[in-house]
This record gives structure tokens, C-alpha cells and sequence, in this order.
């Protein structure tokens, strides 16, 4: 059983929206798929990328991602609206992506964002030009990095490592970056994935 779906997303264009392009970030909890955005914020030109807050039905703290918090209430409201581009269930929560994001990708940009990977046959459909990134660390990293939040513990963070999400990321355009060594590192290949979208679109 998955951990996540894809909910209801706003009616697919009659073509996929171009020229821009998606960087589709996507792994467990605990592989740092934020520390990577956050990251590479500082090293790509803000004119021609767009890194996306995404909406959440959780409470913002300190430990979570930096993201717009909404009601359940409201954000089906919001969803009934057309606000999301794209939205989607995981661990009990709602996530969305604002309707802005067609638009930045109509002007050419090169949009990123955290999503699960649930949704991805959803952006290849809705998007021209999909860069699909698979952030990953071995379990016991994963392990410590959640415990670190302060949210879970015990039971409830191991069955979050092992969970299955039963989704298989298999392609050649996977781009894989092993985050459980140098950071560096594996910023240097997320920031080479985006500038790849800038040539690719």
C-alpha cells in the first residue's frame, strides 16, 4: 500500500504547459530533499527559476519545511477553486502546489519543487519538460535526521524508514543523489540537475 496519492489535480491542459520545466524533487523523509533546495537557492539565477512554498494542512514549526499552512476546510475550498496546480495526499496530510506554478513555466522558467512521487505520472502528463530527482540516504540516516525533528520516536520513526511507498522510480531521466555523505556534494549534483533543465527546456 502506497503512503501517498495523488488527489484530484486541476483540468490537464490540452497540451503539455512548456517551454519551461519541472524539477520534480522527490524521496523518504529525512534524505534532505529541503537542505538541497535550500541549498541551491543561492547558486541559480533567481530571474529564470522559480522554487516552489508549497501548501500544507500541518501547523508550521521550526523543524518542518518552510511552507503556507491551511486548514482542511480550506483547503478543499481551495482545491474546489482551481488555487493548486497540483495536490496530492501523504501521511495523512494534504499537500498543493499553487496555480502560479503554470505560469512560471509558460514564461520559460524552471520550476522546483518537493513532491511526492505519486504525483510524478501527473507532472509528465501536465508538464512538457519533467526533470525527475530521487533523493536518497541509507536507513539509519534517514532514521537520525527524523528523530532530530523532534516529532516522532521510536516505533512510529522506524515504521516511517521502512515504510514501502510501493512506487517505483525506474528511467533513464531519474536523476539519483545519494545524500547521506558531503552535502556539498550532493548539492553540486542537485544544482547541475537544474542547470541541465535551463539547457534541456
Amino acid at each position: 500500500m502506497t503512503h501517498s496519492s495523488a488527489l484530484p489535480k486541476r483540468d490537464a491542459p490540452p497540451q503539455p504547459i512548456g517551454p519551461g520545466a519541472f524539477v520534480a524533487v522527490m524521496g523518504p523523509s529525512g534524505s534532505g530533499k529541503d537542505t538541497l533546495i535550500a541549498h541551491a537557492r543561492g547558486r541559480v539565477d533567481p530571474q529564470r527559476t522559480f522554487f516552489v512554498r508549497r501548501i500544507v494542512t500541518r501547523a508550521a514549526d521550526s523543524a518542518a519545511e518552510d511552507h503556507d499552512t491551511m486548514s482542511c476546510e480550506a483547503f478543499a475550498a481551495a482545491q474546489a477553486e482551481g488555487a493548486f496546480a497540483l495536490c496530492w495526499k501523504a501521511h495523512g496530510l494534504d499537500y498543493g502546489l499553487p496555480a502560479g506554478v503554470d505560469a512560471a513555466i509558460c514564461d520559460g522558467r524552471v520550476v522546483v519543487a518537493n513532491v511526492s512521487r505519486a504525483v510524478l505520472p501527473l507532472l509528465r502528463e501536465r508538464y512538457r519538460h519533467v526533470v525527475p530527482v530521487h533523493v536518497f540516504a541509507d536507513p539509519d540516516i534517514l532514521a537520525a535526521r527524523i528523530a532530530g525533528r523532534g516529532r516522532e520516536s521510536g516505533e512510529a520513526i522506524a515504521a516511517r524508514v521502512s515504510r514501502d511507498p510501493g512506487i517505483s522510480l525506474a528511467g533513464d531521466d531519474i536523476v539519483r543523489i545519494d545524500n547521506g555523505g558531503a552535502l556539498a556534494t550532493a548539492v553540486d549534483r542537485f544544482v547541475a540537475a537544474i542547470e541541465a533543465a535551463f539547457r534541456e527546456r
